[in-house]
């Protein structure tokens, strides 16, 4: 549903600050004219908000701490997002000029090789593995909020204690889509925060509690890039308390769950796509059937006619109730945002269109394998690469005002960090059609598969 949705525009605008501030030239570097030093232990950390996380210790500033997370790689966060003993505890060191660990080499995160598009094949299934479904709960303690809950690939806060059976029916469907994400064809390769080695969901028991933490008035969940956290109260995962503890209860859904941890995956994508690709991906992937923890990803054409029916139940709409297609792939954030303020009927088509444009492209167009949206992701895959790699650099500062400092001779990627970057690779799908064209094609193409 729409009103389920997280808005484009407040997405997009946590989006500025969403990167950690890289390493300057001097800190996370060893000590000038001293060995490298061995690797340090990995030690708890507690962020002011009460959240653990494990990291070796590398250096300091005034302000702010290099660690290195489980996975090896180096991460730079403000001294002030710590807890006050850890706070003390980096102040020691770096008073102390303590040996750091050797920083690994400067090299970007290495992802497995690509097929070429015309070789990738569409999954049948997307089942997550069971060990990831393993779910422990962080002992209770008085740095944290609430319960803490992880699977091998997410971190769940829930405010109040849930069924051990929630847990994991959560869980399972968080890791089933990120499993889904990394079987399609489309390339996202997602990988969790280095900061914290996990995707991290905040679960609130009540919806007031959802809304002071910064959840949208008009939305059952939503994904911040700013913070990486998926937000989502109980109440729209269909949950009920007995005695002390939530359960499920009929009206249990997944749907918000998927899309806004589809946005999730896709985090580092986001900055250079367009509104209709954020929103259609999203769409697509909540509209595939989903049973048991396990996304049935060859039976998309059930599913589409399915997401085509409920809404035109919900709307009593035409499937060809819509803007101009061409109109819809050109549309800015602004000019989203501008539609879906005029009513809950335009927000719903937008996110209907954009869904079915998706589909098109993947299973409709061209070759029907998806080919030419599978080469437009990966020319924005690239630009995210470009991007990690400039701003990986440790001579690469990110300011507090959201501008980029380099020094003189190097420059940024000559692709654009924004939408405008996807709307302009935007010919790989379109090619030389008009819109006349196009919406005959895209009319055509869904007639053939019985949808009218």
């Amino acid at each position: 549903m729409p009103n389920q949705k997280l808005s484009r525009f407040t997405l997009w605008a946590c989006l500025g600050a969403s990167l950690l501030l890289p390493p300057g030239p001097r800190l996370a570097q060893a000590q000038q004219g001293a060995a490298p030093a061995p690797n340090g232990p990995l030690r708890t950390w507690t962020t002011s908000d009460g959240r653990l996380f494990q990291a070796t210790y590398i250096n300091a500033d005034s302000t702010r701490v290099a660690l290195r997370m489980p996975d090896g790689k180096t991460t730079v966060l403000p001294l002030k997002s710590l807890g006050a003993e850890d706070q003390a505890f980096v102040q020691t060191k770096a008073k102390a000029g303590a040996p750091a660990a050797a920083p690994p080499q400067n090299a970007p995160n290495k992802q497995p090789l690509l097929a070429p598009a015309q070789k990738r094949i569409w999954p049948e299934k997307a089942i997550p593995e069971e060990s990831a479904l393993n779910v422990q709960q962080v002992p209770e303690s008085p740095s944290i909020k609430g319960y803490l809950y992880r699977s091998k690939s997410f971190e769940f806060n829930a405010s109040e204690k849930l069924a051990g059976s929630v847990i994991k029916e959560i869980a399972r469907t968080f890791e089933a889509t990120r499993t889904l994400t990394q079987v399609l064809p489309w390339g996202i390769q997602p990988q969790p925060p280095a900061d914290f080695g996990y995707y991290r969901a905040q679960l609130y028991a009540d919806r007031a509690g959802y809304l002071q933490d910064g959840g949208l008035k008009n939305s059952g969940g939503a994904y911040f890039p700013r913070s990486k956290i998926f937000k989502v109260p109980f109440e729209s995962l269909g949950l009920e308390r007995r005695a002390k503890t939530w359960f499920k209860n009929p009206e249990y859904n997944s749907e918000t769950i998927v899309h806004e941890v589809t946005h999730q995956m896709m985090d580092e994508f986001l900055p250079f796509l367009p509104i209709w690709i954020i929103e259609g991906t999203a769409e697509y992937t909540s509209m595939l059937p989903f049973q048991s923890g396990a996304f049935a990803c060859s039976s998309h054409e059930r599913g589409i006619k399915e997401y085509v029916k409920n809404y035109q139940n919900r709307t009593r709409s035409t499937l060809f109730e819509t803007s101009s297609l061409s109109e819809l792939m050109a549309m800015t954030l602004q000019d989203w945002h501008a539609r879906s303020d005029t009513g809950a009927k335009d927000q719903a088509r937008l996110y209907f269109s954009s869904c079915l444009l998706v589909y098109f492209f993947c299973h409709l167009d061209g070759d029907g394998r998806g080919t030419a949206f599978l080469q437009y992701l990966d020319q924005i895959r690239a630009a995210r690469d470009a991007w990690v790699s400039f701003l990986n650099n440790p001579e690469v500062r990110r300011n507090a005002d959201g501008t980029i400092s380099c020094p003189s001779g190097m420059t940024p990627p000559s692709q654009a960090r924004s939408e405008a970057y996807g709307l302009e690779q935007g010919t790989l799908l379109r090619g030389n059609r008009d819109e006349a064209q196009l919406k005959k094609q895209f009319s055509e193409a869904f007639k053939k598969i019985g949808v009218r």
